[in-house]
């Protein structure tokens, strides 16, 4: 059994210091997904695509943002589920005066 949160996880400032990062599941400690992160943006999440193939999930979990996927924006709010398709190029802006808190996950295209 795994449990973790926050306060016993690995953190770290990822995309160039613009978000923290909360390490909660690792590739090695789970059969098909390749992590689970808590993420905190207090600006934005520049527009970028993802190192290796996989899907990717943003769980929105406090703030609103602007979701950037590939051309397309849709604002987003707490009890979202984005989907963000392999290669895609993405994005995430804070809208409004509060930070934005969303799990991240990603499924590797094997």
């Amino acid at each position: 059994m795994i449990i973790k949160n926050c306060s016993n996880s690995t953190v770290s400032l990822e995309h160039e210091g613009e978000a923290k990062v909360w390490h909660l599941l690792e590739k090695e400690e789970c059969a098909t997904v390749d992590h689970v992160e808590e993420v905190m943006v207090e600006k934005e999440l520049k527009p970028h695509r993802s190192k290796f193939p996989a899907e990717e999930f943003y769980y929105i979990l406090k703030g609103r943002g602007l979701m950037y996927i590939d051309g397309e924006e849709k604002e987003v709010f707490p009890g979202d589920l984005v989907y963000i398709p392999p290669g895609a190029l993405h994005g995430i802006k804070v809208v409004g005066e509060s930070v934005l808190y969303f799990l991240s996950w990603k499924v590797s295209l094997k």
